[in-house]
């Protein structure tokens, strides 16, 4: 049976007004911001353990490249470091993609003490 509110709308479902599936809109509300803030929180911390891990490597590669002693050495490494760079953005990618899925879905892991 459908439910008049206050301003004459009719609510299909027969709950009253301000009210979320059956929960009160507030608390359901809040629950999803909280979902989200945890969520913001994975996805802050996935991108800086990413991008420190990629400049570290970033940094490493002149000093591979001054130990090379032709220019079949120097193309050697930079095929190396490319290939990896393109491996690391693509798994990255599907991690990222993985968190923002986890977050649609509302299944956001409670942080842990280790990280």
């Amino acid at each position: 049976m459908a439910h008049r509110t206050p301003t004459g709308r009719t609510n299909p479902a027969g709950r009253e007004a301000g009210t979320f599936g059956g929960q009160p809109f507030v608390e359901a509300a809040t629950k999803a911001s909280m979902a989200g803030l945890q969520n913001a929180g994975q996805i802050q911390a996935e991108t800086l353990r990413f991008v420190t891990e990629r400049m570290t490597k970033d940094l490493a590669m002149p000093a591979r490249l001054a130990t090379c002693q032709n220019i079949g050495s120097v193309l050697e490494e930079q095929w190396k470091f490319t290939a990896t760079m393109m491996k690391d953005y693509g798994d990255e990618g599907r991690r990222m993609l993985d968190l923002l899925a986890a977050g649609a879905r509302g299944d956001v892991k409670k942080p842990s003490a280790e990280g």
